[in-house]
């Protein structure tokens, strides 16, 4: 491997090394039914307001799976066409 590709993994590494720890919290903070607070409680509550979710109301299972199968093709859509079509798009 070339030093840019060490390098480039170093950095990676080093990064996901730094940031475990604090997401490892928010993800435990995220299962307790407390409210988060902070800045990205705070943050939180803005997307929520501004997507129309209430966190107070439970997502039964069978909403979850049809919000993911309806987003998933916008998903594929925005990738694909940041890609420029260059591997066979129509």
């Amino acid at each position: 491997m070339s030093s840019q590709a060490w390098f480039t993994l170093i950095l990676f590494l080093g990064v996901l090394a730094a940031l475990s720890y604090p997401l490892a919290i928010y993800l435990a903070r995220i299962g307790d039914p407390a409210p988060i607070g902070g800045i990205v409680g705070k943050l939180e509550r803005i997307i929520y307001r501004a997507a129309g979710v209430d966190a107070a109301q439970d997502m039964p299972w069978t909403r979850y799976a049809v919000a993911l199968l309806l987003s998933t093709p916008w998903a594929w859509r925005s990738s694909i066409s940041r890609s420029g079509c260059r591997y066979g798009c129509h």
